[in-house]
């Protein structure tokens, strides 16, 4: 995301049509190296990391295209791109958190949330109106 600080840290999405597909890629996935962790229902999908566990390089998200969670990374993603105040705002949250929770990665992942609720929320209502 132009303009916004990150941890080192690579978080990818990828956005398969069914289910058959998920089943064939996780082995193709988990041979690349990525641990394989679990499903996480349709808001995550199927979560996959790589690296050693102190020092991970790359989040992978697999999910199916119609479900919430793939459309709701793109709209966030669309939101802070259009809203630089929204963009600035999510970056000094993580800073902030990162310092917070700087051993705690779940607890990092979980104050965000709201955060990103409140974005999507505010999606939502521009275009109803």
């Amino acid at each position: 995301m132009p303009g916004l600080a990150a941890k080192p840290i690579l978080d990818l999405g990828i956005a398969v049509v069914d289910e058959s597909i998920v089943t064939a890629c996780i082995p193709r996935i988990t041979a690349l190296g990525y641990a394989y962790r679990e499903y996480r229902g349709a808001d995550q999908g199927h979560f996959f990391d790589l690296g050693p566990e102190h020092q991970l390089t790359h989040y992978l998200h697999l999910l199916r295209i119609g479900d919430p969670g793939w459309w709701n990374y793109l709209r966030f993603r669309d939101y802070l791109r259009a809203h630089p105040v929204a963009r600035d705002a999510y970056q000094q949250l993580k800073q902030d958190l990162a310092t917070e929770y700087a051993a705690d990665r779940a607890s990092y992942s979980a104050a965000k949330a709201t955060f990103i609720q409140h974005i999507l929320a505010a999606d939502s209502s521009a275009a109803n109106r």
